[in-house]
């Protein structure tokens, strides 16, 4: 019990030091057995999680780690180059965050790119709500209840590693009616719900191995998206080649690549980026 109190008293210190004072809320509402609290974080200011899960480490990725900040201010400058443009053309650049969990990154992505729309894709409806909540003071996140995948259909979700919310998996069953509870996606649909003027600007793709299927149909929507951020998961289905898909659809496209913390961030180059801008004013 002294040992679990001193690693609780270790982890709070280290929270407020990057969230503030009010993070010690969720490490004694942990302990006191509380299934949900809301409180002020320093960054994505009011959320609503549950002390017992994952939730506070997807944020300590996102504010802490900065996992979603490009760590080459070449890059970086230049996507943010980008994004200027679009917006100063009237053209609404489209955030699609893949796997948004509770909203964390949806988050980021509205306050860095807040002439953005963030459609905050999640399949486990728990997971959504809270979603719904957190982001609820940003009129530029959509959240989309359902999962991503290569072609429309159907599938049903499962507890992944060490059942933590943050770790649902997706699987397709068949293509019959009925076959599957959680309705995928494609990110072709997903640029559908976008009225006016908009441009794919980044993908953020974080979804537990079903990158496989994403990576696996039409792919056309790569030649088109600034930047692709993605968590790969061979090293949770070994033997499983979830990443073959991507590296094939990814590998061979002109990006430059970086990383940051558990993300590969594949990055249009100058080149590229303008040839998009050109494309993007002719279509208007």
């Amino acid at each position: 019990m002294f040992t679990e109190t001193r690693q609780a008293l270790n982890r709070a210190c280290n929270d407020m030091r990057v969230f503030g004072m009010h993070a010690w809320r969720v490490e004694g509402a942990r302990l006191m057995g509380r299934q949900q609290i809301t409180t002020w974080l320093r960054g994505p200011g009011e959320v609503t999680l549950r002390p017992a899960d994952s939730d506070l480490e997807t944020y300590r990725q996102v504010y802490l780690q900065r996992q979603y900040e490009i760590p080459g201010a070449f890059q970086r400058q230049r996507l943010e180059r980008y994004y200027d443009k679009l917006v100063a053309d009237g053209v609404v650049p489209l955030i699609i965050d893949a796997g948004a969990n509770i909203g964390a990154a949806a988050q980021w992505f509205a306050d860095h790119f807040p002439k953005a729309h963030i459609l905050a894709v999640e399949p486990d409806p728990a997971n959504a709500a809270l979603c719904r909540t957190n982001t609820a003071g940003r009129a530029n996140v959509t959240t989309v209840e359902g999962a991503i995948g290569g072609k429309a259909g159907a599938v049903a979700m499962a507890p992944g590693l060490g059942e933590q919310s943050w770790a649902i998996t997706t699987a397709r069953l068949d293509d019959s009616p009925g076959a599957g509870s959680c309705k995928v996606h494609t990110v072709r649909d997903l640029q559908r719900q976008i009225s006016g003027p908009s441009a794919l600007f980044l993908v953020k793709i974080d979804i537990e191995g079903f990158e496989a299927d994403l990576f696996d149909h039409d792919v056309g929507w790569v030649d088109e998206v600034a930047a692709i951020f993605i968590e790969t998961h061979d090293w949770l289905f070994p033997d499983k080649s979830t990443s073959q898909s991507m590296q094939k659809s990814l590998f061979n496209r002109g990006f430059e690549i970086l990383v940051s913390g558990e993300n590969l961030m594949f990055i249009r180059s100058t080149v590229d980026l303008d040839r998009m801008l050109k494309s993007t004013r002719q279509i208007q």
